[in-house]
């Protein structure tokens, strides 16, 4: 018996002696590998870095985010409130820590011009519960948070190195946040990844009466650890219990609610996973294209060696040997593919670090790993196995009798019988990536199509943080306010100038909102607090009545309120709601004026009726100004800031940027992923266009003699042309049956995070089908038209 290594190595040797005889070929089956492969390679180490690999902390499988539910089924997620949260704390015997945290903005005061900083509060266990230790300094002590005691603060890495240049003395030393005197007790080290970003943590006080009796004012961010023994489901039913022993504690509107309990690496990555796995399938179906297009190549090459294979067989050789080295060539072209495709891997993933949207997964970094280098090496294997299996097969299969120069028509028909099922099987897969395609640029352009309810061009916002020990007197407030709108829209260049407490598209707060002696429920509304030039600011549409004065935003001026027009349809159906009153955080508020509807969380997310509120009714310190321009808005950036220095030269303005940017974030991932689909479907199909030429002109040269004869006896050449023609049609109709099939699921699949895919789906799906006949119809086009000039007498004397 022969040693298998001196004949697996005489095998490699001979196949890259025959890869270096066919450069051409070798450079194209590589080309295709490696588009596959990187492709491939790319999207998992995404998927790997953000779904396979869990969080950065200690034990994260016991770290889960508790919401109080407000549908009542256990998947609602709303912020809790302090008396809820307490509540938990004490009575859960599950939890081994609980923690809440409660997001926060400030102004570090810090050379000529304050900074705003986003901060976090945290009950003093939150880096206890994290099993995160400052690296420089201490934690927070179980005292701080008490009233008095809270002028302590923990910078994380960034801000260390951003504001204070990486300097060991800001340790002990006091700064002003928001005109506060604070004491620096710690520094996070650079891994350190809270629940929240934020460049500060502060201690508040949760667990003090203020605190745990509050059971409305929803604004805490929960996570708990579980105990070692303790299970998930376990703690649903823990926390379901102590929810319905407080229940009495709740007030009318929020008597079925209840409490949602999800594992926190969900909580983060949970809804990337869809669009992850639909990216993921689809390059899957790329690498399985070009796997079709090498091995239909592989197939076409193997008519040139048949011959020498079968008289290998016939002195000896078995079928075996034969395949292995088949293999083995295929298996060198696809690890140099695979090659190839790391680079455009890397090259793909450092490109998206650099152009990712903020909101996706922040902090957890992508980069090409051992892990991920792994998979590319087991890909590229299983690539080369899949695309050389079918020729390793027939090549081993040769017969003795093909020996013969004469006898190839059999094995020519085999060949092309194995071609056209891997032609269909492109043609299905190249099908169902176009309809992907499709779906999603319909999903987008109706999206875009969706009325905002204001006007984004020529608008320019900033975010603007009040120190809160200064403006605690609303009068003092409302007279800061006025002087800068007043100077804002001094400037050369401003229309119209307005604040508010958020801004559409890009922040908001709900709150419930009823009809005293109604029997309709109460509704949980999008609450705005604003001054009267916010609405010619954003050119908001009014429908009825009046918009807010300057008079209604005066401390003693009568509570009033406008009501976007879905409120006021849900509360007064077929009525005047003028002049009737809502309730409010136990406070009721005169409707005035009735607005039209306006798109504050982005088209397909979850849509809330809106009121407006005069600004001095707010109580926080967080607000933006909008300003509309009749020049480029960016271009009156430093004007603006300008002169809301001049008036408030202790306050921080930050986050300029013009509506228009603000309308490109919003759809720049659905952007990128359509992108990314795209491109992927177009090298799809460019492969089976590719493929498809390739076999029908196979197909022309195998039957020239047939195709001779057919002329010499009368044949027509419109005949040989639609003889062609619809031999390969038949192929690309079997492919687009199977791809029907495969696009009819692709939809159910969609419809999940895309919007209104259902909807467009039929059409889309026509389109495509029909596009992908075009394609197929202009690669069967030259190969047909060649075979009507085929001359019978030298296709009789070839033969």
């Amino acid at each position: 018996m022969s040693n298998p290594i001196p004949d697996i190595f005489a095998d490699l040797k001979l196949a890259f002696r025959r890869l270096a005889k066919a450069p051409g070929f070798a450079a194209v089956a590589v080309s295709a590998l490696a588009l596959g492969i990187g492709a491939n390679t790319a999207i998992f180490s995404i998927i790997n870095r953000v779904v396979l690999q869990p969080l950065p902390y200690v034990d994260p499988d016991r770290l889960v985010q508790i919401w109080e539910d407000y549908k009542g089924d256990g998947t609602g997620q709303n912020t809790v409130s302090g008396g809820v949260a307490h509540s938990w704390e004490e009575q859960s015997d599950l939890l081994e820590d609980i923690a809440a945290s409660n997001r926060v903005r400030a102004n570090l005061s810090f050379g000529s011009q304050p900074i705003r900083l986003n901060g976090l509060q945290v009950s003093s266990s939150y880096l206890r519960l994290l099993r995160i230790n400052p690296s420089r300094g201490r934690d927070f002590l179980p005292e701080e948070g008490r009233a008095g005691k809270s002028d302590v603060v923990i910078l994380t890495y960034a801000a260390w190195q951003s504001y204070f240049g990486g300097r060991v003395d800001v340790l002990g030393q006091t700064i002003q946040i928001s005109n506060k005197p604070t004491t620096v007790i710690g520094i996070l080290g650079p891994d350190a990844r809270l629940t929240v970003g934020a460049d500060f943590l502060a201690p508040f006080a949760y667990g003090t009466p203020g605190w745990s009796t509050a059971f409305t004012g929803h604004n805490l961010f929960v996570v708990g650890r579980l105990k070692p023994n303790a299970t998930l489901s376990a703690l649903k039913s823990e926390m379901a219990a102590i929810t319905d022993r407080i229940r009495g504690n709740f007030p009318d509107f929020k008597r079925k609610w209840g409490v949602t309990v999800v594992p926190l690496h969900e909580q983060v990555t949970g809804a990337l996973r869809p669009q992850l796995v639909f990216l993921f399938g689809v390059t899957a179906c790329v690498l399985l294209i070009a796997c079709f297009n090498v091995a239909g190549l592989l197939l076409a090459r193997a008519i040139s060696r048949e011959r020498e294979m079968a008289l290998r067989l016939a002195l000896g050789a078995t079928g075996f040997s034969i395949a292995r080295q088949v293999l083995l060539e295929n298996v060198i072209l696809s690890l140099a593919g695979g090659a190839f495709g790391s680079a455009l891997a890397s090259w793909g993933v450092a490109a998206f670090e650099r152009w990712r949207p903020p909101e996706f997964a922040p902090g957890m970094p992508v980069t090409i790993d051992v892990s991920v280098l792994a998979f590319a090496l087991v890909m590229s294997v299983l690539a080369g196995l899949a695309s050389g299996l079918a020729p390793a097969w027939r090549l081993a299969r040769s017969r003795f009798d093909q020996l013969r120069s004469g006898d190839r028509s059999s094995a020519r028909g085999a060949h092309t019988g194995l071609r056209g099922a891997l032609i269909v099987g492109q043609v299905a897969i190249s099908l169902v990536l176009l309809a992907g395609a499709g779906l999603l640029l319909q999903s987008l352009i109706r999206l875009q199509a969706v009325p905002l309810g204001f006007q984004p061009n020529g608008v320019l916002a900033a975010d603007l943080t009040l120190a809160s020990d200064s403006f605690r007197d609303p009068i003092k407030r409302t007279s800061y306010l006025d002087q800068i709108v007043q100077a804002v829209r001094s400037v050369p260049g401003v229309d119209a100038v307005g604040v508010s407490t958020y801004l559409p598209l890009q922040t908001w707060d709900t709150e419930y909102v009823s009809l005293d002696g109604s029997t309709i429920p109460p509704i949980v509304a999008s609450v705005n607090f604003v001054t009267d030039g916010y609405y010619p600011a954003m050119r908001i549409q009014l429908l009825k009545g009046r918009l807010l004065r300057t008079g209604d935003n005066k401390i003693n001026a009568a509570p009033t309120m406008l009501v976007d027009a879905d409120l006021a349809a849900k509360f007064f159906p077929n009525q005047d709601p003028i002049g009737r009153h809502l309730s409010f955080l136990g406070h009721g508020y005169e409707i005035v004026g009735v607005t039209g509807n306006v798109l504050m969380r982005g088209a397909g997310q979850q849509f809330n009726p809106e009121i407006y509120l005069p600004e001095s009714r707010a109580n926080g310190f967080d607000l933006s100004i909008v300003v509309r321009t009749t020049m480029p808005p960016l271009s009156l950036s430093k004007a603006v800031q300008t002169a809301i220095f001049s008036v408030a030269p202790d306050q921080s303005v930050s986050n300029m940027r013009s509506y228009e940017h603000i309308m490109e974030q919003q759809a720049f991932a659905r952007r990128l992923m359509l992108g990314l689909t795209s491109l992927f479907a177009f090298i799809a199909v460019a492969l089976a266009a590719i493929g498809l030429y390739g076999i029908m002109a196979f197909t022309v040269d195998s039957r020239m003699r047939e195709l001779g004869i057919r002329t010499a006896l009368g044949a027509r050449r419109r005949g040989i042309f639609i003889l062609v023609i619809s031999s390969g049609l038949k192929l690309t109709m079997a492919g687009v049956v199977l791809g029907l099939i495969g696009s009819y699921f692709l939809t159910h699949f969609v419809a999940g995070f895309l919007f209104d895919a259902a909807a467009t789906a039929p059409f889309t799906v026509a389109v495509v089908t029909l596009s992908l006949l075009g394609v197929a119809f202009a690669a069967c086009f030259f190969p047909a038209r060649r075979a009507t000039k085929v001359d019978p007498m030298i296709a009789l004397r070839a033969e």
